[in-house]
C-alpha cells in the first residue's frame, strides 16, 4: 500500500498536479482495490490540489467484498458456487475453477463480450495482485485482508467522493451504500445494467455521471471527455 501511494505521489509530482493554484487541481478515478488505495492515499497524504475521488466498485471493507463475492457465487447455483468458494487454489480443480470464474465474470464483472474483459485485464500486475489479495478472490488474503474504510473516511473531511457500482456489480448495494454513508461528502450512483466494469458495460451513462460529478466538484462548466 505504501509503495502504491508513493507511486501516486510520483505521478502527481511529475505531472505537476499537486500544487495549490487554481489551475493545478486534479481528480482521482479508481476501481476495485485501486479505490481502496486511493481512499487511503487521499486520507493519509492529503495531496494539495485533490478536488474529488471517484470510487468505482469499491466496498466499505475487504471482508464485505469477500462476503459479497461469496453471495454472488451462491446466486449462480450450487455447482459453480462450490467450485468458486471451496476449491480456489486447488490444482486438481483448476480447469473447473476457471470455467466457473468465466460464468461469474460474465454475470458480475463485465456483461459484454468476454474479449473486452480479457483486454482490460492484460495490464494487471500479477505481483500486485499477489501482494494485495494473495491471489485469492473468494477468501481474504494478502495485505488488503483487514482493510476497511473507517479510518480513511474519518480523515477525509468534506472532500467530494462519488461511489459508483453497476446494477449487477459483485459489490453489493449494501456495501457500496455503507461506504458512501461513511463519507462526509459521499454520494452513491448505480449504473443500470452494468457489472463491476461499468466503464465497459455502460460506458456512456457512466461517463456522463462521472463528468457531472467532477463538474460539480469543480464548481465550473460541464467537463467533457478529452476537454
Amino acid at each position: 500500500m505504501q509503495l502504491l501511494m508513493d507511486e501516486l505521489d510520483a505521478v502527481c509530482s511529475s505531472l505537476r498536479l499537486s500544487g495549490t493554484s487554481s489551475d493545478s487541481g486534479f481528480h482521482i478515478y479508481a476501481h476495485g482495490s485501486g479505490g481502496m488505495v486511493a481512499l487511503q492515499y487521499a486520507a493519509q497524504r492529503a495531496p494539495p490540489g485533490l478536488r474529488s475521488l471517484v470510487l468505482a466498485s469499491v466496498p466499505d471493507s475487504y471482508q464485505a467484498l469477500i462476503d459479497d463475492r461469496r453471495a454472488a457465487a451462491q446466486a449462480l447455483g450450487p455447482a459453480p458456487a462450490e467450485v468458486l468458494v471451496n476449491r480456489e487454489g486447488d490444482a486438481s480443480a483448476k480447469a473447473e475453477f476457471q470455467a466457473a470464474l468465466g460464468v461469474y465474470n460474465r454475470a458480475y464483472i463485465s456483461r459484454q463480450d468476454p474479449g473486452c474483459l480479457a483486454a482490460a485485464r492484460q495490464g494487471r500486475s500479477g505481483a500486485a495482485f499477489e501482494a494485495l489479495a494473495g491471489r485469492r478472490l473468494f477468501s481474504a488474503a494478502g495485505q488488503l485482508a483487514g482493510w476497511d474504510c473507517a479510518d480513511s473516511a474519518a480523515r477525509l473531511g468534506g472532500l467530494p467522493v462519488l461511489v459508483c457500482r453497476g446494477e449487477r456489480d459483485e459489490v453489493s448495494a449494501g456495501s457500496a451504500g455503507r461506504l458512501a454513508a461513511a463519507l462526509q461528502a459521499g454520494k452513491l450512483a448505480t449504473v443500470p445494467g452494468a457489472g463491476s466494469y461499468m466503464h465497459i458495460d455502460a460506458w456512456e451513462p457512466h461517463l456522463e455521471t462521472v463528468e457531472g460529478f467532477i463538474s460539480a466538484a469543480e464548481g465550473s462548466k460541464t467537463v467533457t471527455a478529452g476537454g
